[in-house]
């Protein structure tokens, strides 16, 4: 027996549905066709709210593999012509590398395996998943969904963080000009630099570890 479960288009082997108002799932029994179920779509807890936070500092794309019915709702949040509906796998793909080729750097997010040649093509990956180990192997990051509603807190600290990385470097960078001024001059005996050598490495480490946690926990404070 032949079963076919999905789209309008797959299951009745047409090339153009026919309008909908809801995401249906069709199917059909040896070329039979059956029906379909009607299936509402629930969005995120807080995806209002992070929504809101990257549309201040990012142009924001929908790329959905669902039908346009949920288009006035989600109009709210992203400009009407950074939504695409009816988006195959490849569409997808294809859609991210147009907008590397006009320059622009891309994080793709997504929690299916439609998504899958998205975010291999995009520069950063990020999977949503319910379980931590339930992930695209695609994907650079993997966020559990419960803690969706952080994610533009997330993006937002990665700045930070590189911030504090590139000070790191020019603390070490600084330590070790001064360390080798004193070595040529001759000011700086071999037990004194051996002693020094570790604790510019711990000092530089102790450094971004305190300001990583007092920064994390000051941008949470802030946007909670």
């Amino acid at each position: 027996m032949e079963i076919r479960l999905g789209s309008e288009e797959y299951v009745c082997n047409s090339e153009k549905a026919s309008a909908r108002k809801a995401s249906e799932v069709h199917i059909s029994f040896n070329g039979s066709y059956h029906g379909f179920y009607t299936i509402s779509n629930q969005y995120r807890e807080g995806i209002e709210q992070v929504l809101e936070l990257l549309n201040q500092e990012f142009n924001l794309y929908l790329l959905s593999g669902d039908n346009d019915s949920e288009k006035e709702q989600l109009a709210a949040w992203f400009q009407p012509e950074h939504i695409l509906f009816n988006q195959k796998p490849g569409d997808k793909a294809d859609f991210i590398r147009s907008l590397q080729e006009e320059g622009h750097t891309i994080l793709m997010t997504g929690d299916g395996l439609n998504d899958a040649g998205a975010l291999m093509q995009s520069d950063v990956a990020l999977t949503l998943a319910n379980k931590v180990y339930h992930f695209s192997p695609a994907s650079d990051a993997v966020l559990e969904a419960d803690q969706f509603p952080k994610l533009a807190r997330f993006i937002n600290y990665t700045s930070t963080s590189l911030k504090i990385v590139k000070i790191a470097f020019l603390i070490s960078f600084l330590y070790n000009i001064v360390g080798i001024s004193f070595a040529i001059t001759g000011n700086l005996s071999p037990i004194v630099a051996a002693i020094l050598m570790p604790v510019s490495s711990v000092s530089v480490v102790a450094f971004a570890t305190f300001v990583t946690r007092a920064s994390g926990r000051f941008k949470g404070q802030k946007q909670t």
